[in-house]
């Protein structure tokens, strides 16, 4: 009955972990893209203040959260997200309007594809699956 009541206990508190931190992330994720969506506007508009503190926010942002993700997530996402948002702040910085656009956008791009991994779907099971396999294939070819 113990060894039960204790597998309950660290099944519900790994589940209860795994919502946390999914949930945390699909908000993080969409609070990025409420901010490239304001510097996408003030960059039409040329208003170079407003979207430099708005990118400086956007980096606060992921810097507040990056060690709480990186538990949760590939940190090598995270990172790519990140340098591309430091990149955007130097642009801006410069005025330099087409690569300040080409950033925001890829920065969306990013946070989409974070939550697409991160959905629970038959594919995303799936593919997790095969790479598991696959790797483990190649990895036993070579060390024998």
């Amino acid at each position: 009955m113990k060894n039960t009541l204790i597998s309950s206990l660290i099944f519900f508190s790994l589940l209860a972990s795994v919502l946390f931190f999914n949930n945390k992330l699909i908000n993080v994720c969409d609070k990025v893209n409420d901010y490239s969506n304001k510097i996408e506007s003030s960059l039409s508009k040329e208003d170079w203040k407003e979207s430099y503190e708005e990118s400086l926010k956007l980096s606060n942002l992921l810097e507040e959260n990056y060690v709480s993700l990186s538990l949760y997530i590939n940190h090598e996402q995270l990172d790519n997200l990140s340098k591309e948002i430091l990149s955007l702040t130097q642009y801006i910085k410069a005025e330099d309007v087409s690569n300040s656009l080409s950033s925001v956008h890829i920065i969306k791009s990013y946070t989409k594809h974070i939550k697409d991994i991160q959905k629970v779907n038959i594919g995303n099971i799936l593919n997790s699956n095969l790479k598991n396999i696959f790797y483990c294939r190649i990895y036993n070819d070579f060390s024998l």
